[in-house]
């Protein structure tokens, strides 16, 4: 009996995604090293997405103006105070879930 080639999907794959959640801190005084809580990132190279969260992180406050210069990759970042940034291709799905 012959083997046969797995199909491949018809549907395209979604883009990688790629989260850093980085609340480093100071090991004498517990005060945060960065306001940026964490910081998501989607575009189509999985290892670029996680140096770009990285980065959004460690930017801190210049993190949204950088993430809206990014071509082609869409970036979430969320404060320590729980400021929520992000960038014109992030869509949230808040309508009829319950």
């Amino acid at each position: 009996m012959p083997l046969h080639a797995c199909s491949r999907p018809t549907a395209p794959l979604p883009p990688p995604v790629a989260t850093n959640v980085a609340a480093p801190h100071q090991p004498r005084d517990g005060r945060m090293l960065f306001r940026t809580a964490s910081a998501t990132v989607v575009g189509s190279s999985l290892p670029l997405c996680d140096a770009l969260a990285t980065a959004l992180v460690v930017a801190d406050d210049d993190g949204p103006e950088i993430a809206r210069s990014l071509e082609g990759y869409e970036a979430y970042i969320v404060g320590v105070d729980g400021k929520e940034d992000a960038t014109e291709g992030i869509v949230f799905a808040t309508e009829g879930v319950r």
